[in-house]
């Protein structure tokens, strides 16, 4: 989310943009049920890095507040947005992001999840290669 955000501030210092798992504006069931699991899980579960629940909580708070939606078009990188078949949760934030931004791509991976880098490495990892060799 910050990379979009500086894409739209700052056009012209982002040569270009690969968005995994990104969003656009975060689904309001999701963040809430996201938020009411912070509240009762333990510290050490919500925040292992020894950040404050609180903190985490206010982070999530901020994020739900987020809607790129009118800005999209503003990004002026060539951009690269990657999700996992089975980020359901990102698909169609995947979706929107590809359809607002001009000059993006979308590539869905097959079997990947949330985290792809982790999830399907050689996959991620291909997708990134070939869309820099044709920025080249």
């Amino acid at each position: 989310m910050i990379a979009v955000q500086t894409a739209i501030d700052y056009p012209d210092r982002v040569a270009s943009l690969t968005l995994s798992g990104g969003q656009v504006h975060p689904p309001r069931a999701l963040m809430t049920l996201q938020s009411a699991l912070m509240r009762i899980l333990p510290a050490h579960l919500v925040a292992p890095d020894g950040t404050s629940k609180q903190r985490v909580r206010a982070v999530l708070a901020e994020v739900a507040r987020i809607d790129f939606r009118p800005h999209l078009a503003r990004i002026a990188a060539p951009t690269l947005v990657l999700c996992g078949s089975r980020d359901h949760a990102n698909l169609s934030a995947a979706r929107a992001l590809a359809t607002g931004i001009p000059n993006a791509q979308l590539r869905v991976i097959d079997g990947g999840g949330h985290e792809l880098n982790t999830d399907t490495p050689e996959q991620f990892n291909a997708e990134i290669v070939a869309f820099l060799r044709q920025l080249a």
